[in-house]
């Protein structure tokens, strides 16, 4: 297939260099076209307050959301294990789980390990996932290396304004720039990632520094018009 094609798309720079790299396809054939999300999808007529209302949430609390389908490769284990280490140091801290999965029975089953139900609830799949959104102080994603490549729903929390925690998995550092719009840290690593949560908790003017700074670069590289024109661009170029 590759040999026949004109043109393959890369959905991040590190995904072109992977391809070429692993998948041995000439560079000339690759065009980047970052993966794009239309805002209206993350909009939210509520404010933080109403949100948490909806939600059942303390309006005071330190809300921490994890936006994924509940599937080994997305380690909600590694984020139930960090959420364990983080109420030791900030108590009043509630681990959202939006999406649903296979994995939902035994990620039932951790909470209850390590009594976490007062600190975690399962939300399942949301239809206003902007309204989980704006609910939340930040939002988070412990996957493994296996699968993730660019986050539609950590594009989708920084058009909400939201800083992302993230671990440095596939090309998430396109869009988690580190100290800016989020903050990485490693896979597998309960310690880090509530260290992480802890520090990004404790910082309300930098969370908002790293929200503003979110929406400004996802609006340049990953909106959906920015998206269509670039697709647009590349059949043109293609048919000529």
């Amino acid at each position: 297939l590759q040999n026949n094609a004109t043109t393959i798309v890369a959905a991040a720079k590190g995904h072109k260099e992977y391809l070429i790299q692993h998948e041995k396809i000439k560079r000339s054939k690759i065009e980047v076209i970052h993966n794009g999300v239309d805002p209206a999808r993350t909009r939210s007529e509520l404010s933080q307050a109403e949100a948490r209302a909806k939600f059942s949430l303390p309006e005071k609390a330190n809300i921490i959301t994890q936006i994924a389908a509940l599937r080994p490769d997305k380690a909600h284990m590694i984020m139930l294990k960090a959420l364990a280490v983080l109420i030791r140091e900030l108590p009043d801290t509630i681990l959202l789980l939006a999406g649903d999965g296979s994995e939902r029975n035994n990620i039932e089953r951790k909470i209850t390990e390590l009594s976490l139900h007062k600190h975690c609830r399962l939300l399942g799949n949301q239809r206003n996932i902007g309204d989980v959104i704006i609910a939340s102080d930040l939002i988070a994603l412990s996957s493994n290396p296996e699968q993730e490549t660019l986050s539609v729903a950590a594009i989708e929390a920084m058009f909400g304004g939201k800083p992302v925690v993230s671990t440095h998995v596939g090309f998430m550092d396109e869009i988690v720039l580190n100290s800016e719009t989020g903050l990485l840290v490693p896979p597998q690593s309960p310690q880090k990632l509530a260290d992480t949560f802890i520090k990004i908790l404790q910082d309300e003017n930098g969370r908002k520094r790293m929200g503003q700074n979110g929406v400004k670069h996802v609006t340049k590289l990953c909106h959906v018009s920015v998206m269509t024109e670039k697709f647009e661009c590349l059949f043109k170029k293609i048919i000529q």
